[in-house]
């Protein structure tokens, strides 16, 4: 399987938030309504155990900060689930480098996001007016 890193421009297409390290994506796919994508920017970090200390400190700040900007937006959480992804396109990976998921779980959330998962389906697609508005809620979310 050939490798494909992720273009510049799709990240700032899908950025919701990023620092010099990090960028948090809205998934072209998103699997719930708080799917997000948290993305080493540095393109040699391409598993868990490649992040330096520095790194690994900020991605447990954004983890942070993305919960308490949900929280002060007035998303009622119940818990969010966290998975990364490491390794190269040989293991079934869509990006080359290390990137963390993360499912925010709200209290009145109509289905698990891995029941979602398991049958394959999506929130809705890039581009679409949803997407489009999911976006704009996020940045407004997270750059006030």
């Amino acid at each position: 399987m050939q490798q494909r890193n992720i273009s510049d421009e799709e990240i700032s297409d899908q950025t919701v938030y990023s620092t010099a390290n990090w960028s948090v994506l809205l998934p072209k796919k998103p699997i719930n309504t708080y799917h997000l994508m948290i993305l080493a920017n540095r393109h040699e970090a391409i598993q868990f155990t490649s992040l330096d200390d520095k790194e690994l400190l900020e991605l447990k700040l954004m983890v942070k900060l993305l919960i308490e900007s949900f929280e002060s937006a007035g998303v009622l959480l119940n818990g969010y689930n966290l998975f990364s992804n490491n390794g190269t396109y040989e293991i079934g990976q869509h990006l080359g480098r290390f990137h963390q998921h993360i499912f925010v779980r709200t209290q009145n959330e109509a289905e698990s996001p891995y029941d979602i998962m398991a049958t394959n389906r999506h929130w809705f697609e890039m581009g679409s007016s949803q997407w489009v508005d999911r976006l704009s809620e996020l940045r407004s979310i997270f750059n006030s």
